[in-house]
Order: C-alpha cells, then structure tokens, then sequence
C-alpha cells in the first residue's frame, strides 16, 4: 500500500509540474495566442500554418492564454 502511495504521489508531482502539454499557435503576423485544441475558433482566421509546440516555447514567443480556450 505505501509503494502504491508513493508511486501516486510521484505521479501527480510530475503531472502537475509539467509544462510541457502540447498547444497549438498560428504562426501569422498580428497571432498573439496560444490554444488549447487545434480547432480552437480563435484560429479560424489562421491565414497562415497553425503550429503544434508546447507551452514554454509559446510563452517564449510572447504568446499569451487563448480567450476561448482557456477561460
């Protein structure tokens, strides 16, 4: 029963402390965003390549939280 503690424990420390879920940008001029689902309806004016990164990359690309996804 401990070892199953444990092994849970590590689980839900390396699960919440990871960053590195996979979002989606569009890689336009004016795009400020990143989203949670490739499909999100703020990439629908996407005129450009939606990109698949994860969350540090598009942070560093000053991108910030999608308004529909992540309400």
């Amino acid at each position: 029963m401990q070892k199953f503690i444990i092994i849970l424990f590590i689980n839900l420390i390396l699960l919440g402390c990871s960053n590195s879920d996979k979002v989606y940008i569009c890689n336009g001029p004016r795009s400020e965003a990143y989203h949670k689902s490739s499909l999100c309806q703020g990439l629908r004016k996407c005129s450009t390549e939606i990109e698949a990164t994860d969350i540090d990359t598009a942070k560093e690309k000053n991108r910030r939280t999608c308004g529909y996804c992540y309400k």
